[in-house]
């Protein structure tokens, strides 16, 4: 199953530099998510802070305090064991691994780095929680890790998808791709109802959240998208000769 990849505007690179001082990545997340009113990951934050070279100023080391050096064993070890494992497991089996207390976001840094991929979804849940590879297929999990949105797992070992984007695939008989944003026209998060899931382009979401993301009434939200569509409309015609 591809990933959906977030093509990241001038306005949300600023965003994050902006607010990436002393918080911590699942902090800067969840920030970045209810501002643009998006679904980034966990790992998605983690490689734009690697590639502007963004650093929070909390400290990222091991038990004894002093800064991790990274060896070719670690990297080995990372390269063998990422294949469908998540941050927060592949963290924990390397701690357990080389008694470390190393973090989620040196490991995702290193991921980045060395372009080692888990290939599974992208979905990235806390610690805490019993293995989701273990988890049946339709299981309903709530991401913790960013802002509150519901996932569901379809297919094993590990892969996840937001639950509002597979259902409205299966009540519309419809593919999304990365262009497409599913909202909750009411702004409830927790509102499946399919009549209150709506099927809008990144540039409309974009206008939504420039005027408050969907924190309005059904109606308010509604309006602003059909302002976006003309919106959109309008630029397209201004680039015909």
């Amino acid at each position: 199953m591809p990933r959906n990849f977030h093509h990241y505007t001038e306005e949300e690179i600023q965003f994050i530099k902006d607010n990436v001082k002393g918080i911590s990545t699942f902090e800067l997340q969840e920030r970045f998510n209810k501002r643009f009113n998006a679904s980034v990951s966990h790992d998605s934050i983690c490689n734009i802070k690697y590639r502007y070279h963004l650093r929070n100023g909390l400290r990222n080391a091991c038990k004894r305090g002093t800064p991790f050096k990274w060896e070719k064993e670690h990297i080995d070890f990372l390269r063998d064991n990422v294949k469908g494992t998540s941050v927060p497991e592949l963290t924990q089996m390397f701690n357990e691994k080389f008694n470390t207390n190393v973090s989620e976001d040196a490991i995702s840094n290193q991921k980045y780095k060395y372009n080692l991929k888990s290939g599974y979804s992208g979905t990235h849940f806390v610690k805490g929680y019993t293995s989701f590879k273990k988890k049946p297929v339709g299981t309903l999990k709530k991401w913790a890790g960013g802002h509150g949105d519901v996932y569901i797992k379809v297919a094993d070992p590990n892969t996840w998808r937001p639950y509002k984007r597979v259902l409205y695939e299966q009540y519309h008989n419809v593919k999304l791709d990365s262009k497409d944003c599913i909202v909750f026209l009411d702004g409830d998060k927790y509102n499946f109802d399919i009549n209150n899931l709506k099927r809008i382009s990144h540039s409309e979401n974009s206008c939504m959240s420039r005027n408050g993301g969907a924190n309005h009434t059904k109606e308010i939200n509604e309006a602003y998208i059909y302002m976006a569509k003309i919106k959109s409309k309008l630029i397209k015609l201004s680039k015909i000769d």
